[in-house]
């Protein structure tokens, strides 16, 4: 079973962010980069389960130069690429003109293994490099977000992505800021992830089959019921919570009966009971509480275990092969819950 609601990341590029931002605005000793007023939103849809990689999202960036108190005072070159919180999820990529410029934040906030920043004009590989000129004001870089497959993402999550540039600029006491320390504009690129409810599941483990019980007393079974226990599991990977309910479909819930054989018939059913996500249930108590359980994860998920262990033996039975169905249902969770851990 796989259902797969919309997966939305919102990218919110240089669009107001507080602080940092200002901060370059308002300082007139050295060159800069900030935002204009306006952001760029695009919208990605992600799925965790895809054999394919998202990597054609295309998104344009606009970045201000800063000018100081003088029509003299401007940057004039800046480079820069993005980091990364250390922990982020492995395998995130933003391209320029074919390379990656995003790196995982390290000492000092410095991307880790990234290039030495330049102000000569020219790009280092893994960076942005632009030469505002006499007239232009802004620098619209066109980059490309690529997510790889099986990501393990939870619901709400948001990647921060920081920017670390060097930059030069013209004008009276107007200084460079130095390649060997570059500055950092905090929170440069935003993307708010919603995961809502992909989700897979299957049975795992071996078949829940108790052979050949012909020769088998109710008194045995009933002395080592561990002896008539059979176990497997229930796997379940899901990008969000989800509710787990189990019935026996048979008309006489929770009793083995052979082809043409009767559950309401004496000498033609074996009663049995199973055992999962901490309930037991039998005939006489057929009815099982739906269970919210919390997201199970992308890459490992979770194994859910379910036992069934027979209440008689075969002693006394018509031949036959005795066989029962068991429905387990397993849903996408939309919505405010209060789940739990589920094994």
């Amino acid at each position: 079973m796989n259902k797969l609601r919309q997966i939305v990341l919102m990218i919110l590029v240089l669009a107001g962010l507080g602080t940092p931002c200002l901060a370059q605005i308002a300082n007139q000793t050295h060159c800069g980069l900030a935002s204009p007023s306006g952001g760029v939103v695009a919208s990605l849809y992600y799925d965790p389960f895809s054999a394919v990689a998202l990597s054609n999202q295309s998104v344009s960036l606009t970045l201000t130069r800063y000018t100081g108190s003088s029509t003299s005072q401007k940057t004039q070159q800046a480079d820069f690429y993005f980091t990364q919180p250390s922990g982020s999820p492995a395998g995130i990529q933003i391209l320029y003109q074919g390379n990656n410029v995003l790196y995982t934040a390290g000492a000092g906030g410095l991307g880790v293994g990234a290039p030495t920043l330049s102000t000569s004009g020219s790009a280092p590989t893994g960076t942005i490099a632009f030469n505002f000129g006499a007239n232009t004001n802004t620098f619209s870089p066109t980059v490309t977000l690529s997510l790889p497959t099986g990501l393990d993402l939870a619901n709400g999550l948001t990647f921060t992505f920081t920017l670390v540039y060097a930059c030069n600029g013209t004008g009276a006491n107007f200084a460079d800021v130095q390649a060997s320390s570059p500055d950092i504009l905090a929170n440069a690129l935003i993307l708010p992830v919603s995961v809502l409810d992909a989700l897979q599941a299957y049975y795992a483990g071996p078949a829940l089959d108790f052979g050949s019980i012909g020769q088998v007393t109710s008194a045995q079974v009933l002395a080592a019921p561990a002896t008539y226990t059979k176990t497997g599991y229930v796997h379940v990977a899901s990008s969000g919570p989800y509710t787990v309910s189990v019935a026996s479909t048979a008309p006489n819930p929770y009793r083995m009966t052979y082809s043409g054989g009767s559950t309401s018939t004496a000498g033609q059913y074996i009663p049995y009971k199973i055992t999962f996500l901490g309930q037991t249930r039998n005939n006489a108590s057929p009815t099982f509480t739906t269970k919210n359980c919390t997201r199970a994860g992308v890459t490992s998920g979770s194994d859910l275990a379910i036992s069934a262990t027979l209440e008689d033996g075969g002693v006394g039975k018509l031949v036959g092969a005795y066989q029962d169905n068991l429905t387990v249902t397993i849903t996408p969770l939309a919505g405010a819950v209060s789940p739990q851990t589920c094994s």
